[in-house]
């Protein structure tokens, strides 16, 4: 309250400052709407600039990717849920590739590992993992359900992909259990 007492009415000023702007025309709904857009999402939009994608995805697997991103990036953790069909490994295989590949640096190679079914391992996740170079180790949900895993061999791991994550659903499980003490080290 104290601070609006000692304002002085600008209005007049700022709208005189504005029409001799470049911004004194007006601008349609239309603008301030995609504006709007743009002021709200731009963070989004630029996670890839100058770098070209080895892994390719369709326009609506793309803005799945750039929430994935924003989500990991701010909680350290993301969950990519979709119908079957519409390309969730896929969406994976490009967050490894920004994570794995893009980060890199003298001194830093990022770790990748993929824990998911037995059946896909080699028949999917192998031949993706080496097509694109995206360097990663592959261990089976079976594997990680075994009640003498060893969890500790893989706690130093900077990116975790879990397919097929509905398998860990069961709290009182061993591969619940596992997958928890994996990603809490």
């Amino acid at each position: 309250d104290y601070y609006w007492q000692l304002a002085n009415d600008f209005k007049g000023k700022l709208v005189e400052t504005l029409e001799a702007s470049k911004y004194g025309r007006p601008y349609t709904p239309f603008e301030v709407f995609i504006r709007a857009l743009y002021e709200r999402f731009r963070d989004a939009l630029s996670f890839a600039e100058g770098r070209e994608a080895v892994v390719e995805l369709a326009r609506f697997q793309e803005q799945g990717l750039r929430e994935a991103l924003l989500l990991l990036e701010r909680h350290w953790g993301v969950m990519v849920a979709d119908a079957v069909g519409l390309g969730k490994t896929f969406i994976a295989l490009r967050i490894m590739e920004h994570y794995l590949i893009a980060r890199r640096r003298k001194g830093f190679v990022p770790k990748g590992l993929v824990i998911c079914p037995a059946q896909p391992r080699d028949s999917m996740w192998k031949p993706e993992l080496d097509q694109y170079g995206i360097p990663a180790t592959i261990v089976s949900q079976e594997l990680v359900g075994q009640e003498d895993f060893d969890w500790r061999q893989y706690q130093n791991y900077d990116l975790v992909v879990v397919d097929e994550s509905h398998n860990f659903r069961t709290p009182g499980a061993n591969r619940y259990r596992n997958l928890l003490r994996l990603i809490a080290s």
